[in-house]
Formats: structure tokens, C-alpha cells, sequence
């Protein structure tokens, strides 16, 4: 039942009709909370009111009774009335509708989540495993050997693996290795500088090291051997490339050689010569000849291996005497030996007593010789003699015969 046939049913007094026309008033300024139901409830308060108050006469003054609406439930009345107040809560005096949190729950809000942030944050990296990082390689060793070049570091029990990271100006290599060295040959491609660095592997990514500080290896090849002829009295060989000068080693044994330094000629000839005249060979024998080629200063070159040896016979011929007189009265034999020559040479010279009587007498000294006959023959029975310097006849010639003048 609405209010209009309410009003139509029953006739109320003024301050009655105020009331309720002031409580309808209310009740429709709420947007979108007015219901049926609550209206009901608002006219069973009023007519609860109205009863106690005094009761109601029709137009012909007799008492009428007013139909009371049935009674809702209490908790069903207190329900609607709390979601009535909430609907209302909702709204402001403008009709625009209200934040349902206040500024306190948002502020409560973000302590909440910025401590479960924390949270993670703290589980990730306090319950996380903890890595240490290993120090680097203290420093890198290279060994030459004779047919190979060895790179280490020192041996880390933290490293599973060992890396190195080897560039020149053409390319950059990394090398991993179970053990803290490796063999560097085959990376050795061109003369150059090589810069090394090394470290070490672990178990986990964090704890891999730096790179030790850099080692610089300077490869230098080696020149090419030069291959040598010999022609008449001199040596011919090719010229090597990067080679500054030649040595040409002189020797008669296994023992270290003299040697002479042959400059590279500035033509453009790709044969050099050499004469072995100029080697001033000394004395007779049997030589080996080797050349070695010579690296420019400061270059990726180092000498060469010494040639294969090449034979040279020098074949000379002993000095005659000079000088060579005999005195019969003091009976001594006088001659002189060149000094130049044959200094320090051990020669045997051959004396021939009337061209039957050979007499042997050696001698390194230079210079004047005296020699006396008297314990061989009497200077009265001697009519005729002879000197001269003998040799082995292979590399060293006796010298020509030289008849002695009597005084």
C-alpha cells in the first residue's frame, strides 16, 4: 500500500501529516536506497506512533481502526537497516559518490606490501648460496723448448677449468684447459708480439676471477739457413729474406769456428760471393766452411742455423831460406826465416852435406838461424851444401832447394 491511499483511507492530524510528509522528504533524497521495503517499515513506525498518540475518527466522528502492516523480523529489519546506512554512507551532500576506503587503509596498504617486498627481497638473498669470487692468476710463465712453447699459470684447487685469452694485431683466441697449462705452438702463426692472459674457471659464474694482468710474448722466427756452394776460391749462396749480414765460420775440428762477417750487398742481387782470400787462412789444412745468416736489430727474426759445412783444402808452399851463407872457419850455417809468413810455424828444414848427407833440423822461430856443423863433419872434409823447408806435400809444399855459398 503507498502513501497517497494511505492518506485517502484515513485522515490524520497536522503535526501527523508534517511528520510524515517531512520523513518522505528524507527518504527520496537518497539516491538508489529507497526500496518498498523500508518504506513499509517507515509507515509501520508511523502508524505505530499514530496509535499511542490518540486514535483516528472518520468523517462521521466514529473510531476506525487502522490496518496494521505485518511486522518484519528483527534481523531481517536490522540488515536492511545497516544496508541502508552503508548505501547512504556512500554518497556525499552533492550526490557524488564517496571513496569507500579512507586515507588510513591505503597508507595500512602500502606498509603491508612494502614489507613483503622486503621480504623477497631478504629470502632471495639470504636463503640464495653465497659465492666468493677467486683471485686472479698472480702471473703467466711461457717456456721455450725445442719443439714447443708451454703457457702456465699457477694451479688453483677452486678452478675447474682454466682459461686463456691469447690476441695479436690479427686475431684474438680463447683456449680452456682442464690443467694450468697449455701448449702455445700452433697459435704461433706470424712473427709478432702475442698479448696472454689467463683465469680461472669455477664452479659457478660468480666466482670466475678476472684476467690476470697481460703477458707479452715476442715469437720470432728464425731465418731461413742459407745453402752454400763453393766455386773456385769463393763461396755463393741466395740471399735470405730479413737478413742484415752473413757470417762465414772457418774451422778445422768440431770446435767453435772463427768467423768473418760478410755485409749483404745493397744491389739487388739474390746471390752473394764471397772470397775466401780474404779469410787469410793460416796454417795449411783442411777447413770447414759454414755461413749463418744475421737478423736485423730489433726485428721478429732470429739467426739462422749454421749451413751445412762446405770443405776447403788450403794448400801453400814453405818459404825458401834467406839469406844462407856457411863459414868454414867457424863451420856454422846461417839462413833467414820469414817472419810473416810463417810465424810460429813449426818447420823442418832439410840440410844436404856433399848431395849424400842429409841433415834434419827443426825450428819454430823467425828470423836469423844459426846452425853449427861441427858435430856432423869437419869443415875441411865439406865441398858442398843445400837447404830448403820441408813440407807434409798435401797441404803444405817443401820449399825450393837453396845451394850454399862458402865463404
Amino acid at each position: 500500500m503507498d502513501d497517497k491511499n494511505l492518506d485517502n483511507q484515513i485522515q490524520m492530524p497536522e503535526h501527523i501529516k508534517k511528520m510524515f510528509e517531512k520523513r518522505r522528504q528524507q527518504s527520496s533524497e537518497v539516491k538508489n536506497s529507497a526500496s518498498v521495503s523500508v518504506q513499509n517499515d517507515d509507515l509501520q513506525t508511523l502508524h505505530d506512533e499514530t496509535a499511542q498518540s490518540e486514535p483516528l475518527t472518520n468523517s462521521d466522528g466514529k473510531k476506525s481502526k487502522i490496518k496494521k502492516p505485518k511486522k518484519v523480523k528483527e534481523k531481517k529489519s536490522e540488515k536492511k537497516s545497516k544496508k541502508e546506512s552503508k548505501q547512504q554512507e556512500t554518497f556525499d551532500d552533492n550526490g557524488n559518490k564517496k571513496h569507500k576506503f579512507g586515507k588510513k587503509f591505503w597508507i595500512i596498504i602500502t606498509i603491508c606490501i612494502l614489507c613483503i617486498i622486503g621480504l623477497v627481497i631478504g629470502l632471495v638473498f639470504g636463503l640464495s648460496p653465497q659465492y666468493t669470487k677467486i683471485q686472479a692468476p698472480p702471473n703467466i710463465t711461457v717456456h721455450s723448448l725445442s719443439d714447443r712453447t708451454i703457457v702456465s699459470v699457477k694451479e688453483n684447487n677452486k678452478a675447474i677449468k682454466y682459461e686463456f685469452k691469447i690476441s695479436n694485431d690479427e686475431k684474438s683466441d680463447i683456449i680452456k684447459s682442464d690443467s694450468p697449462s697449455f701448449t702455445f705452438t700452433s697459435y704461433l702463426k706470424n712473427v709478432g708480439e702475442y698479448q696472454i692472459q689467463a683465469r680461472y674457471i669455477g664452479k659457478n659464474e660468480r666466482e670466475n676471477s678476472e684476467y690476470s694482468a697481460v703477458y707479452t710474448y715476442v715469437y720470432r722466427d728464425v731465418l731461413d739457413t742459407p745453402v752454400v756452394n763453393m766455386q773456385s776460391n769463393s763461396l755463393f749462396w741466395q740471399r735470405i729474406a730479413n737478413a742484415s749480414a752473413y757470417y762465414v765460420y772457418y774451422g778445422t775440428d768440431g770446435s767453435v769456428p772463427l768467423y768473418f762477417t760478410v755485409e749483404q750487398a745493397a744491389e739487388t742481387s739474390q746471390t752473394i760471393s764471397f772470397d775466401l782470400s780474404a779469410l787469410k787462412i793460416n796454417p795449411a789444412g783442411k777447413y770447414y766452411l759454414y755461413v749463418q745468416a744475421i737478423s736485423q736489430a730489433g726485428s721478429f727474426y732470429t739467426n739462422s742455423n749454421l749451413s751445412a759445412p762446405v770443405e776447403y783444402d788450403i794448400v801453400k808452399q814453405l818459404l825458401s831460406p834467406s839469406d844462407v851463407s856457411y863459414s868454414r872457419s867457424s863451420n856454422v850455417l846461417s839462413f833467414n826465416i820469414d817472419s810473416d809468413e810463417q810465424k810460429d810455424l813449426m818447420i823442418t828444414f832439410e840440410i844436404t852435406i856433399n848431395q849424400t848427407y842429409k841433415y834434419t833440423y827443426k825450428t819454430n822461430f823467425a828470423g836469423t838461424i844459426n846452425i853449427d856443423l861441427s858435430p856432423h863433419i869437419l869443415a875441411k872434409d865439406i865441398t858442398s851444401l843445400s837447404i830448403r823447408a820441408l813440407g807434409d806435400d798435401v797441404y803444405l809444399l817443401s820449399s825450393s832447394e837453396v845451394n850454399v855459398k862458402f865463404e
